[in-house]
């Protein structure tokens, strides 16, 4: 239980820090207006603020899909055959977790433009890199009793 709570808790921290960076880089892409300051000083102080904002508001807002990627992956370690099984099904089970506190909240101040929706996928992106980048280092259980049988 402790492994696969480790591992949970380094996606989800990896995509609370990185996915605000990603977030910025989209917009810039996408040419989306970004209320910066001109001045290095003040740009610098900016973006340590927005990346500090982005961060408490995602712990906030995933919080519950923190709980649920941690329930359904530890359901998984007991039920999947093999890993990569176990990182597709929890990959899909990420965004899907990750994507529906974006949505509710931009469904409910009316601002679900494409662009919006595409800055927000940062965070679904960062979880799914983070389920591939880490290690989860457990002996699934269903492929332990098959190698006992």
């Amino acid at each position: 239980m402790k492994p696969v709570f480790n591992y949970c808790l380094k996606v989800w921290l990896t995509s609370l820090i990185i996915a605000p960076v990603l977030w910025l880089l989209l917009a810039f892409v996408l040419n989306t207006r970004v209320q910066f300051s001109s001045s290095p000083v003040l740009l610098i102080g900016q973006f340590l603020a927005f990346m500090a904002y982005m961060i408490v508001f995602g712990a906030i807002a995933s919080i519950p899909s923190f709980i649920l990627l941690y329930f359904s992956a530890f359901l998984l370690s007991k039920w999947a055959r093999s890993m990569h099984v176990f990182k597709y099904i929890l990959s899909f089970l990420g965004v899907l977790f990750s994507l529906i506190p974006l949505l509710i909240v931009a469904l409910s101040i009316k601002n679900l433009s494409p662009e919006n929706l595409v800055m927000c996928s940062s965070y679904p992106m960062m979880i799914v890199a983070g389920i591939w980048y880490f290690r989860l280092n457990i002996i699934l259980e269903v492929a332990k009793t098959e190698i006992v049988n």
